[in-house]
């Protein structure tokens, strides 16, 4: 681990963890998907640090909701879910924080929702953040239209359609009884079989996630409220984005059988930005790259991102 994990206070809203690098005049902003926690993104942003000689500052804060270092909430409930616009304000804060001083280059980059929460944290900079610099705009897997279409999202819908009125808490007391009830060593042999034997940082952030019952909460009604929101592209609050007026490129980076967009869906975007002279869409052909690329091809992404950053 190159950087550290710590715990961040928003002006605007709760603290939460956050995975920071010290480096650079320029800052490398990274929005994670939904399990919204830092820890996943670790080896991935190690991987573009060590490429990018220390010029960047690197700041990857854990959606709030999804805070695991505070211990007093580990195996207990919470009633608070935050909403993705909650989410959006809390990145808005810390970017204003990050640039508070002096302009700084930026580089912003989301993963799946956090795709979809970039878009708008860059519309907001761009009228409330002079100081940010934007230069890059990252849409890694990105989830910005119809993700209630995709093979994942068609599961989630109709599995919300037989659970409670509220499947975050139903869910979150069921991790609660497992985290009651098994020994420590059991869980992580259990996660260890389930994930197919994954690194050892994505192991111990998903037990970090079960540990904590209002994690896996928030983590099912977010989501729940993906499958509401996420539909148009793009949508009427960021009609802006896609202007080549603002001296930023974007990248938007598809993987082969993701299931999480679906096909046509994918298709479209591709047809309706591809000849846009500031976007930059690449859709890999290698099957070894998923979706969750920071589980296990963080390294394989860590260097297409660095590529894509030598190119600005």
């Amino acid at each position: 681990m190159r950087g550290k994990l710590e715990r961040v206070e928003g002006k605007e809203g709760p603290a939460t963890t956050v995975y920071h690098i010290e480096g650079g005049e320029k800052l490398f902003f990274f929005i994670p998907g939904n399990p919204g926690l830092a820890e996943y993104y670790v080896e991935y942003l190690d991987g573009i640090h060590s490429r990018t000689e220390g010029k960047f500052e690197f700041f990857c804060p854990s959606h709030i909701g999804f805070d695991t270092s505070a211990e007093s909430v580990k195996g207990y409930m919470s009633q608070r879910v935050y909403s993705l616009d909650e989410q959006i304000e809390q990145k808005v804060d810390l970017l204003k924080q990050l640039t508070a001083d002096k302009e700084r280059e930026v580089v912003i980059m989301g993963h799946s929702v956090g795709s979809w929460m970039v878009q708008r944290v860059v519309v907001r900079a761009l009228k409330e953040i002079p100081h940010a610099q934007i230069k890059l705009v990252g849409l890694l897997t990105p989830t910005i239209q119809d993700i209630a279409l995709s093979d994942k999202g068609q599961l989630l819908v109709k599995a919300g359609q037989y659970l409670t009125s509220n499947p975050g808490s139903l869910v979150g007391r069921f991790s609660q009884a497992l985290y009651w009830t098994l020994p420590s060593f059991a869980l992580q042999n259990v996660f260890r079989l389930v994930m197919k034997f994954p690194p050892q940082n994505a192991l111990d952030a998903t037990l970090e996630m079960i540990s904590r019952p209002n994690i896996i909460q928030q983590f099912i009604d977010m989501g729940a409220e993906e499958m509401d929101r996420i539909k148009e592209e793009p949508g009427e609050d960021i009609s802006e984005f896609w202007d080549n007026n603002f001296g930023y490129k974007v990248w938007m980076f598809f993987v082969p059988k993701d299931h999480w967009i679906k096909e046509e869906t994918k298709a479209e975007l591709i047809e309706k930005y591809s000849n846009l002279d500031h976007v930059v869409i690449e859709e890999t052909d290698d099957a070894n790259i998923q979706h969750a690329f920071c589980v296990r091809n963080y390294d394989i992404m860590a260097e297409k991102t660095t590529n894509m950053i030598n190119n600005l």
